[in-house]
C-alpha cells in the first residue's frame, strides 16, 4: 500500500479524525502542529529533535484509540513517504504576515524559502502543497498572547501573496499543482468561512469549522492522493 503523509496546522489533525484505515486506499498519517507557521518550518531540526505533534482534539469515529499517544508522533516518523501533502500557511496569513508585511514587504522571500526548504527535505519524495485553509471571515481565536485582530480586507491580501507566490513556486520546479482554496470551498459548500460553518462546540471561541465539514476536506485530500499516486504507476 502507498504511504502518504499530511504535514500542517492544528487542521491537519482535525482532518485526520475521519481516517477510516478499513476504507482508506492508503496507509495515511498526520504531523499537526498547532500554531505550526511557514517561516519557522525546519524539518531537519524537528527531525532531529523529534519534536512531537499535537493529538486529536476529539475521539475518532473509527479508531479505538484514546486521543493520547496513540495519535501523538515524533517528526522523525514523517521524513520518507511515496506522497507529502504539506498544508502550511493559515497561521502565517491570519496572525503574522498582516503585522509585518507593510513594514518590511518580505512575506514573498519567507515563503520561498519555506518551500526551499519543504523541497530540499522531500526530495525523495512526490510533493503536494495545499494552499491554506481559506480565513474565516471574521477571526475567532483572538485573545491576548493569541493574536492581535486583523480585519478580512487585510488577511484576504496577505492570503493572495501567500497564495500566488505557492503557485508561482510549484510552476518554476515543475511541481504537482498545489490542491486550491476554491477545491476546499467546493469540498464543505461554503464559498466564505462564515459564522455558518464555524464549529460551536469548542470550549473557547475557535477558528475551526465543524466537524463534518473537516471530514469533507478528509475526503478531498484522500482523493487527490489516491489518484496522484495511481497516476505514477
Amino acid at each position: 500500500m502507498k504511504t502518504v503523509n499530511l504535514i500542517g496546522d492544528c487542521h491537519s489533525t482535525r482532518v485526520w479524525q475521519w481516517w477510516d484505515p478499513k476504507t482508506c486506499p492508503v496507509d495515511f498519517k498526520v504531523w499537526g502542529k498547532a500554531g505550526l507557521k511557514a517561516w519557522s518550518f525546519y524539518p531537519e531540526k524537528m527531525e532531529r529533535e523529534l519534536e512531537q505533534s499535537s493529538g486529536i482534539e476529539t475521539v475518532s469515529q473509527y479508531i479505538e484509540h484514546p486521543q493520547g499517544e496513540y495519535w501523538v508522533k515524533p517528526f522523525d516518523e514523517f521524513k520518507k513517504s511515496d506522497l507529502i501533502m504539506i498544508w502550511v500557511g493559515y497561521v502565517d496569513i491570519r496572525q503574522w504576515m498582516p503585522k509585518y508585511e507593510p513594514l518590511k514587504h518580505n512575506s514573498k522571500e519567507v515563503i520561498i524559502s519555506y518551500l526551499d526548504r519543504v523541497r530540499d527535505y522531500y526530495k525523495d519524495s512526490e510533493i503536494q502543497l495545499i494552499e491554506p485553509l481559506p480565513q474565516f471571515t471574521e477571526m475567532h481565536l483572538k485573545y491576548e498572547g493569541i493574536s492581535p485582530s486583523y480585519t478580512y480586507e487585510e488577511r484576504q491580501k496577505i492570503n493572495k501573496i501567500f497564495v500566488d507566490t505557492l503557485n508561482e513556486y510549484a510552476i518554476e520546479h515543475n511541481m504537482l499543482t498545489p490542491i486550491t482554496q476554491q477545491e476546499i470551498k467546493d469540498a464543505i459548500g461554503f464559498q466564505e468561512l462564515t459564522q455558518e460553518c464555524v464549529n460551536s462546540v469548542a470550549p473557547h471561541p475557535q477558528d475551526s469549522l465543524k466537524p463534518e465539514l473537516w471530514g469533507k476536506i478528509y475526503e478531498l485530500f484522500i482523493g487527490k492522493a489516491n489518484k496522484i499516486l495511481k497516476e505514477k504507476e
